[in-house]
Parts: C-alpha cells; sequence; structure tokens
C-alpha cells in the first residue's frame, strides 16, 4: 500500500463527499426529489473517489467490495443530472424515478 499527495486528496475528497450525501438524504425540505438526486450524484461521485483510491494505492488485491460494483456505477450520474435539473420545473413530478436508471 502506498500513500502519497494524490492518494490523500481523493480520500479526503470522498470522505467530504461521502459526509454532505449521507446528510442531504436525511434532510427535510419540500422537494424530496430534488435533494435526493442531489444525494445520490453526489453518493455515486464519493464510490467513485473510494475506487480511485483503491486503484492509486494498489490496494485491490486486498479490498474485494468494489469488485461488487465496478465502474458501471458511474452511469447513473446521467440520470441523477436529469431529474435533479427536471426538478426545477414547474411540471409535475416524475412519478416513478427509478425507472430512468434502467
Amino acid at each position: 500500500m502506498k500513500l502519497d499527495v494524490f492518494s490523500l486528496l481523493v480520500l479526503l475528497g470522498a470522505l467530504q463527499a461521502l459526509v454532505f450525501g449521507i446528510y442531504l438524504l436525511f434532510v427535510k425540505t419540500e422537494n424530496r426529489l430534488q435533494t435526493r438526486m442531489l444525494a445520490f450524484f453526489i453518493l455515486v461521485l464519493s464510490y467513485n473517489g473510494f475506487e480511485t483510491l483503491n486503484w492509486s494505492s494498489e490496494l485491490g488485491k486486498y479490498l474485494f467490495v468494489f469488485d461488487l460494483f465496478p465502474f458501471v456505477l458511474v452511469f447513473s450520474i446521467g440520470p441523477c443530472v436529469y431529474l435533479y435539473v427536471r426538478s426545477f420545473r414547474k411540471e409535475p413530478p416524475v412519478k416513478k424515478p427509478w425507472k430512468h436508471f434502467l
């Protein structure tokens, strides 16, 4: 395991994103879809940060957690951004937002 400056910055950024994403999941607002999509967007970026840390510090042979959800999880950023931006419009909210992720 090697922990250089790049790995340390990635670790701190991923931890900060994880804390902020979890906070956004549990905050009470009037537009829940908006905060949930922003929270999922940030949590996906946090997961990607931890995965990058796993790669850069050569922990791949020790941590098998990232084999369960590989880099494919990053593809959920698109529906998160789409639904977040759409939640600002005056149209009725999306009935089943999980369909966008399929």
